[in-house]
């Protein structure tokens, strides 16, 4: 009970156990109370205890010192008592897997032999128990995990594949695919606590990946020499494989309605495609930075079969995720769990698909790129989908659970978000599949392998066409707590929204002048119309911190969900799209009549136009978020500029907001930030202002309203230092000269914060220059020069050209 108690407490908890250790802050008792678990005999408690250890080794350091004490044979390292407690070591661990793998080894069939033996259940716990530990430090420490698996002595690989192949517990098989897993898998906290040294160990892991795939295919875990036909046909599926893992799946697991082998084997999959840091996320920028995974041997099973890992692949798809909705299951939650865990295996695929040589400029493309191209896991994952198949009908099925199951926290909340990005993902990449790669394989004759494609493929925005309902689930889904789920939700939403497919004219609703695009169309006519319309409401309100000090597609960034639904709304006001858009029905304007009728008031029903609004009248959004607030101006002027829009949003604004005057009041005319990508935005955030106060003007004096003009004009050129507004009109000629005008007190503060962010990009560039370059090697011509290049690009960065003010 102690050591259950001790392993509650520690669990999770990075480096919070050295003192156990005798490192940190050093308490001899603790480390005395850890040596003497190490004697302890009686099963339960030996189980205990080295759960009790696999939580203690949590974090960078204090697994180093676990696998000292392990090696040392749980004596802290000390050699000289390793007898004492030879149970307490990882040669006790491996030899006890190498025992019973010699004796389970299986042999020719022999109906007359008795039967084979089994492992008690009080050892395949301990076994579980010290796989865990093992699985702890090998996942916290790259520097353990390499003396382990390159150890000749322990021969840890060899051992767990070969025991892997015996008639042992599937709870069995399932730790030592996990522990194997662990040994592949690149782990980002690793990397974090690296330093320097990151690259390297990327490096390390990614070659011990490799070297773990060719040693599951010698295994063949997964039979996947199959007859030796070398003949690939992508999109179609083929689900063929026999005996091993499949077997076990369709006899053992399904039969006991129960699947951890599986998940376990998924797992270890997933572990082993190493996803490049550059591809990470689900935007387009890092869709088209995807490169192939260093961590996966292309030409894997060459000697005798199509090369790559797609059988591996395909395995999870056809037999993993396309039937998990057929099979039984004794905990209902854990169809979730299988679901969640081959969507990952799917999604890391799509992200290791590496299609730049089909954007921008068209290169000459190899045949040996080719080749693996066609055989790379995300290219059968892409045209599986953009051809309609089943694993389409699967990842929508998965959605179908709802926003409801996602915000209560169901079981089911776990798979929405991996399908939510692969959808995302194959957005992004299907115009350098369906233009680029597959004519090129197409046309390749030189591959190796017979090719055989699908015959029909198109976009994703044309499949979704016919499946309404799931479109509008999507939609639903921007109203998710979790704001990764909202964000990729939206996303989708936008591409869905500025293609043409979407855009154009729904002729079911079409009656007389009444004209409706696709996508108003099917959330107008859905049941959800309301909930959807009250996500994007509740995805702006919600709290975000600062939008600036992230990259622009920074996904863990609550801020960047609020930045994405107002350019959702922004990329929907245009000409080129007829009104009225996704974007005019959130923001309140009349389905039946954009141009002429009035914008709702927000007590009768509120819109996402009332919460831009709101959030522009605060006092901080300016100051916390830069970027949210630069959008949020920009989308009212681009209101009340386009011609379908501008007559009642100024309307609405002048009658109910009075916003320009209001916000010319309380913007001030200073900007105070010292970080040039928020100066960037604060200054685009008053051009948009300034831009909408011309427009008002404008509409005030062709409409012969010159009270309302004459306010904001004598607003403008009041004096700045002013505390009332007083009639300058009214006041002696001089007093123009005399004061700073509100006006001259605005560009003045714009163009002395313009100069302090070109300042602070200059220091930073030379700061730059200093550590990566002598700068005594450049000569004078060259220092003026270079000087004058830098200044173009930093006002390009800032977007901003100041020269004329």
């Amino acid at each position: 009970a102690l050591f259950a108690w001790v392993t509650v407490l520690y669990t999770g908890r990075a480096d919070a156990a050295l003192r156990f250790w005798g490192h940190g802050e050093p308490d001899d008792r603790l480390a005395v109370f850890v040596r003497w678990g190490a004697d302890c005999r009686e099963q339960g408690m030996v189980r205990a205890y080295f759960g009790m250890l696999a939580a203690l080794a949590s974090g960078a350091q204090a697994s180093v010192c676990a696998h000292e004490f392990m090696s040392g044979g749980g004596a802290g390292g000390h050699r000289q008592t390793v007898n004492q407690a030879p149970l307490c070591s990882w040669q006790a661990l491996f030899g006890a897997l190498d025992f019973y793998a010699g004796h389970l080894r299986p042999g020719e069939p022999d109906p007359l032999a008795a039967p084979p033996p089994e492992i008690p259940d009080a050892e395949v716990a301990l076994l579980r128990a010290f796989l865990r530990l093992c699985r702890s430090v090998v996942q916290h420490s790259v520097v353990a995990r390499t003396a382990i698996y390159d150890s000749t002595e322990l021969g840890a690989m060899t051992t767990m594949f070969a025991l892997l192949a015996c008639v042992v517990p599937v709870a069995l098989k399932a730790a030592l695919l996990d522990t194997v897993a662990a040994f592949g898998a690149l782990d980002n906290d690793v990397l974090a606590n690296s330093g320097a040294q990151a690259d390297s160990v990327r490096r390390a892991v990614d070659e011990m990946a490799r070297r773990i795939w060719a040693q599951l295919e010698q295994s063949q875990m997964l039979p996947t020499a199959g007859d030796g036909a070398r003949a690939l046909a992508v999109g179609r599926g083929s689900s063929g494989a026999r005996g091993g893992i499949a077997y076990e799946l369709e006899e053992v697991e399904a039969a006991a309605e129960t699947y951890p082998e599986t998940r376990a084997f998924v797992r270890l999959v997933a572990a082993l495609i190493h996803v490049p840091a550059d591809a990470v996320g689900v935007t387009a920028e890092a869709a088209s930075a995807a490169s192939a995974s260093a961590s996966v041997p292309a030409d894997l099973g060459s000697a005798y079969r199509v090369p790559g890992v797609g059988p591996y692949v395909s395995f999870v798809l056809d037999s993993v995720l396309l039937k998990a909705e057929q099979r039984a299951y004794r905990v209902p939650d854990e169809k979730w769990r299988v679901y969640a865990l081959a969507l990952d295996v799917v999604e890391r695929s799509l992200s290791t698909l590496d299609l730049s040589m089909f954007v921008g400029t068209h290169a000459t493309v190899t045949s040996d790129a080719l080749r693996e191209l066609a055989t790379h896991p995300g290219f059968e994952v892409a045209v599986r989908v953009l051809c309609g198949s089943r694993l389409l009908d699967a990842l929508l099925r998965v959605l179908d659970a709802g926003v409801d199951a996602v915000n209560a926290g169901a079981a089911a909340a776990s798979a929405v978000l991996p399908a939510l990005r692969i959808l995302l993902r194959v957005l992004h990449v299907q115009t350098a599949v369906l233009r680029g790669a597959v004519p090129a394989l197409a046309e390749a004759d030189s591959l190796g392998f017979a090719l055989n494609l699908p015959r029909s493929l198109t976009t994703l925005e044309q499949l979704l066409l016919s499946r309404r309902e799931s479109v509008v689930q999507i939609a639903a889904l921007v109203g998710a707590v979790d704001p990764h789920v909202s964000l990729a939700a939206v996303r989708i939403v936008h591409i869905l929204a500025d293609s043409t497919v979407f855009n154009g004219v729904d002729d079911r609703v079409t009656r007389g002048a009444l004209t409706l695009n696709r996508m108003v169309s099917m959330i107008d006519g859905s049941t959800d119309s309301v909930r959807i319309l009250h996500a994007f409401i509740t995805s702006l309100e919600a709290e975000g911190g600062d939008d600036v000090e992230g990259d622009e597609s920074d996904d863990d960034s609550a801020a960047a969900l609020r930045v994405a639904v107002v350019d959702l709304l922004l990329a929907n006001i245009v000409s080129s799209k007829p009104a009225p858009t996704i974007a005019h029905y959130l923001l309140g304007f009349s389905v039946s009549r954009p141009a002429a009728d009035d914008l709702p008031d927000p007590a009768q029903r509120a819109t996402v136009l009332h919460t831009v609004l709101d959030l522009l009248r605060g006092d901080s959004l300016l100051a916390r978020q830069p970027r949210l607030a630069e959008r949020c101006y920009h989308l009212v002027h681009r209101l009340c500029a386009d011609p379908v829009t501008s007559d009642v949003a100024l309307r609405y604004l002048r009658a109910r907001e009075t916003f320009v005057s209001t916000q010319l009041r309380a913007v001030p005319a200073a900007i105070t930030t010292d970080r040039p990508r928020a100066t960037s935005a604060e200054l685009h955030a008053r051009a948009w202002l300034w831009r909408t106060a011309a427009l008002e003007l404008h509409s005030l004096v062709l409409q012969d309203s010159r009270p309302r003009a004459k306010l904001i004009a004598e607003w403008l050129v009041a004096d700045a230092a002013q505390t009332d507004d007083a009639d300058v009109f009214t006041s002696r000629p001089s007093a123009f000269l005399d004061a700073q005008m509100h006006l001259l007190a605005l560009f003045s503060g714009v163009r002395q914060a313009y100069r302090d962010a070109m300042a602070t990009l200059q220091h930073q560039r030379r700061e730059a220059e200093t550590d990566s370059a002598d700068a005594d090697a450049m000569d004078a011509d060259d220092i003026v020069k270079s000087d004058d290049v830098a200044t173009a690009e930093d006002a390009a960065l800032l977007g901003v050209d100041i020269s004329s003010c």
